[in-house]
């Protein structure tokens, strides 16, 4: 594997942190089982049982999900996600977010700030307490 590769699927936009932490991550990378692979799939379904609020955040450029292109003329794959996986979320509550120039890990991009303030007024908006 590439270090490449890393930074495409991850962090394919100008404003990730290249340098430090996905050299990181692929000097210390490891082997994946193919076991735990198939088992993403069980955990991507339809949750209709859950009312409370939801946010899903997303980058705009996140590759893993949406080959780089989140919000297009034809739709927005996170809202979309939204309404698919969380059909009877508390919607006066909920939020389908997405972060501009930001691939899949957020974290890793320098505009992670924005995803936490975004993520901090949901959980306020929404009453949880932590």
């Amino acid at each position: 594997m590439k270090r490449v590769s890393l930074e495409h699927v991850h962090a394919p936009v100008p404003d990730a942190n290249h340098s430090t932490v996905l050299l990181k991550e692929f000097n210390s990378r490891q082997t994946n089982a193919l076991g735990e692979t198939l088992t993403l799939a069980a955990i991507i379904v339809p949750v209709p049982a859950y009312s409370k609020p939801v946010q899903i955040l997303n980058g705009v450029k996140d590759f893993f999900y949406c080959h780089g292109d989140c919000v297009t003329s034809e739709g927005d794959v996170t809202a979309d996600a939204l309404e698919l996986f969380y059909p009877n979320r508390d919607a006066a509550k909920s939020e389908a977010v997405n972060i501009d120039d930001v691939g899949h890990n957020v974290n890793l991009h320098f505009a992670r700030h924005t995803a936490f303030e975004k993520t901090l007024a949901f959980v306020e908006r929404a009453g949880i307490k932590v």
